[in-house]
């Protein structure tokens, strides 16, 4: 009984010996594992937050460069509106026709056209409808000369026929497209004045986006 004994407690003995360890080792592989997960998941987190504050970072930039573009296009685009049409209609006496023909052929609005969908990305609700209000203005300031051109070229067809053909008809048309050429007039001040504004509003609001 006492050799059972002595065997027992042997077995155990050797028992522990091997089993200690090996939970030991069981365990540390468990808490290393789980250390080894939460580190990587850290890691992940951090490779993410960096990744959405690049984003930020350049859909900032990308709308800054668009603010710009839009600023330098349209303000571009006043100073030389303002260095001829501009002028012409400011030293109109009162009751005369603007009988000067504009080449408004082209697509000016550039910047617009080709960054609508960054436009439409435009955090701040206000800035988004100055930008798409003063577009629209400006082309309707466009097409207010481009229908300027139409009705002179009518007057000038009018007093052409009337200085060939002597015709009182012609004559006639020749006085009613000058009225219509007159009272045109002041759809385009209108429309200057209209611009004029939107333009300073937009350059405010874009200023106050941009950094010092």
């Amino acid at each position: 009984m006492f050799a059972s004994l002595i065997d027992s407690n042997v077995v155990c003995a050797v028992y522990a010996k091997v089993t200690i360890p090996v939970a030991a080792s069981l365990l540390g592989a468990v808490v290393g594992g789980v250390i080894t997960a939460l580190v990587a998941r850290k890691s992940a987190e951090r490779v993410f937050q960096n990744e959405l504050k690049k984003r930020d970072i350049e859909k900032r930039e990308n709308l800054e460069g668009l603010y710009k573009a839009i600023k330098s296009e349209l303000n571009t685009l006043w100073s030389r509106y303002n260095e001829g049409a501009a002028k012409d209609l400011h030293n109109l006496e009162e009751g005369q026709p603007l009988l000067r023909y504009y080449p408004l052929t082209q697509n000016y609005f550039t910047v617009y056209r080709s960054n609508a969908h960054l436009i439409g990305e435009i955090p701040d609700d206000n800035l988004r409808e100055l930008v798409i209000r003063t577009y629209s203005i400006a082309k309707g300031l466009v097409d207010s000369y481009r229908y300027n051109n139409h009705i002179v070229g009518k007057y000038e067809h009018w007093q052409w026929l009337a200085a060939e053909t002597k015709k009182p008809l012609h004559q006639a048309r020749v006085k009613s497209s000058w009225r219509a050429c007159v009272e045109y007039v002041e759809v385009l001040k209108k429309s200057h004045s209209e611009a004029k504004k939107a333009l300073k509003e937009l350059n405010t609001a874009i200023d106050s986006k941009l950094p010092e």
